[in-house]
């Protein structure tokens, strides 16, 4: 028995609305508004289609849903344990409450560790002050180097004089720029300095750079990956697949925009296929049936020119 389930079937019999009316209006099947007021709502496809159904349903009849019947619903309908049997649910809480009860052992083990980590700090740092306590500090400067004496460079002999040089009277070697005449008077002659030796620096060597050959970009082989817009005027249910694998099974509302991500194609099931619009590039493919007519097995299929189309049978990839 379900109070909510009771309650908004009494609501739609007092204002004379029958369930068939309320399944043209939302395009849910009759059997799922016969769940909504049964109370079965793990019958349901899942929790989400429970609450939409349910709101919708209340539009059509006139409640008020959120204030009015969403409490009821809540407490009938739990989302946390929405198809679990009361087996499941109990060993649950069950599991829940053992572990509450279990004492904090993590906790213990962390405080463990940082007082023995603190022990051997302690440890460590006593011993090491025992041991160089009292110890003189050893400069770490290293000395400085000790300078190297430059090569004392030994003045080259003076050559002996050439014939025609006389040495002067006091018995000293006259310089070996002095040259002197038959008679006996000195013409100083200005010694040329030998020339300075001048030293070639090697030629640098050039080294070429190896020249590389460039790489070539490697080839994009990823699978093309195409999205397309599905945008909603009015309450819908949907379910779509494309084929890369992108799915999705939910309720549009009034405004929203969904994007479906495929490779080549992708097909839909709508339950009202009058609030849909499927916009890929620069068109649109809109007005699939009319209003509140479920369609189901659409596919949009993109060809090798880009261009999509709408089909109501499978493309060749899948049949």
């Amino acid at each position: 028995m379900s109070n909510m389930g009771d309650y908004i079937k009494q609501k739609r019999e007092e204002k004379k609305i029958t369930i068939k009316y309320i399944c043209n209006k939302t395009a849910i099947r009759e059997q799922y508004v016969n769940m909504l007021e049964a109370g079965e709502f793990d019958s349901l496809p899942s929790y989400v289609h429970a609450h939409g159904f349910l709101e919708q349903y209340c539009k059509v009849v006139g409640l008020d849903f959120p204030n009015e019947v969403k409490p009821l619903f809540d407490q009938e309908c739990k989302k946390a344990t929405f198809g679990k049997t009361p087996e499941e649910i109990a060993m649950e809480q069950a599991a829940v409450e053992e572990a509450g009860k279990r004492p904090p052992y993590g906790i213990f083990a962390a405080v463990f560790a940082v007082i023995f980590l603190a022990l051997v700090g302690l440890f460590i740092y006593n011993s090491v002050y025992k041991r160089y306590a009292g110890t003189p500090a050893v400069s770490t400067i290293p000395p400085a180097a000790t300078p190297i004496e430059p090569p004392v460079s030994t003045p080259a002999a003076t050559p002996e004089p050439a014939a025609g040089v006389v040495l002067p009277d006091n018995g000293s070697r006259a310089a070996a720029t002095d040259n002197y005449t038959d008679n006996g008077t000195r013409t100083p002659v200005t010694a040329t300095p030998p020339a300075a030796s001048v030293v070639t620096p090697p030629a640098p060597v050039v080294t070429p750079a190896t020249t590389s050959a460039p790489q070539q970009p490697a080839a994009d082989n990823a699978t093309v990956r195409r999205r397309a817009v599905l945008t909603f005027t009015d309450n819908c249910w949907v379910n779509f697949i494309s084929d890369n694998g992108d799915k999705g099974d939910f309720i549009a509302e009034p405004g929203q925009e969904k994007v479906v991500y495929f490779s080549n194609y992708f097909s839909i099931d709508i339950g009202n296929a009058s609030a849909i619009s499927v916009n890929y590039r620069d068109r649109a493919f809109s007005g699939l049936g009319s209003y509140r007519q479920p369609v189901k097995g659409v596919y949009f299929v993109v060809d090798d020119n880009g261009t999509m189309t709408m089909q109501r049978t499978p493309p060749a990839a899948v049949r």
